[in-house]
């Protein structure tokens, strides 16, 4: 394991704290990616993309890990875009965009990005007009909505990030999924003998196309199994039919 994705939010606000604690003197070996965007409110966490407590919460990262993160993702912003218009869309995610990118330029991180659960309400933003992200993070899997894979790649073609970045392939642990559904005839043969959780998560680096792909790290023989499949083959024209199936059916 060589990266490392967390956020603010994660384990009560404490994942940076919890993080530090566990692995500082290991930290340097790793790629950190951390996210932003929540905030501990009167109710639990709160979402908001003011630029300032954007600012705040990345400077506080720093310190709370005891290094600059490589990757600052803004923390699904279609939470606080819900029921805006498209101007006023553009202008709330255009400053909160800047001011990733400005802390980006300023030495905070390496490099600064979006994570977008529900990437539908992104799409309808005139994303062109905004700072140009390195990193675009979306759901990936099988358990993906055509309408959500359509919406990231709106956000691809038009954003044109660096580079995409896929999370939760298990759609937050719907096992009982795979008993009834067998992705193994989307890897190409051989592959070795790999079960259906394994092939679910090979083929989710094509639904839709990333380099690199979240997974939780609860279980480690589960993670040991996830890194397993890596070695197997993807038929991407299997992925091609099944995706135009998806189309299909929706328009059916």
């Amino acid at each position: 394991m060589t990266a490392l994705d967390t956020a603010v939010a994660y384990r009560g606000f404490r994942s940076h704290a919890v993080l530090a604690e566990a692995a500082a003197d290991l930290l340097p070996k790793f790629n950190l990616s951390t996210k932003v965007g929540f905030f501990p409110g009167a109710g639990g966490a709160e979402h908001c993309l003011d630029p300032s407590r954007l600012r705040q919460a990345i400077e506080e990262t720093v310190r709370d890990v005891g290094r600059e993160p490589d990757t600052v993702l803004l923390h699904n912003p279609e939470r606080s875009l819900t029921g805006l218009s498209p101007a006023d869309s553009l202008a709330v995610l255009g400053s909160a965009c800047t001011a990733l990118a400005e802390a980006a330029a300023d030495g905070l991180c390496r490099a600064w990005g979006v994570a977008s659960w529900d990437t539908r309400p992104l799409a309808m933003v005139k994303v062109d007009e905004l700072p140009r992200p390195d990193i675009l993070m979306v759901r990936a899997g099988f358990l993906v909505g055509i309408d959500l894979l359509d919406a990231a790649a709106v956000l691809r073609r038009v954003w044109q990030p660096g580079e995409i970045w896929g999370m939760s392939p298990f759609g937050g642990g719907n096992g009982n999924v795979w008993d009834d559904f067998d992705p193994r005839p989307f890897l190409r043969p051989p592959c070795g003998g790999l079960s259906r959780t394994q092939a679910a998560f090979r083929t989710a680096f094509h639904l839709p196309t990333a380099s690199s792909l979240a997974v939780g790290t609860d279980v480690p023989s589960h993670l040991a199994q996830l890194v397993q499949a890596l070695g197997a083959e993807v038929d991407t024209e299997a992925v091609s039919r099944y995706l135009r199936a998806l189309h299909g059916h929706v328009q059916s």
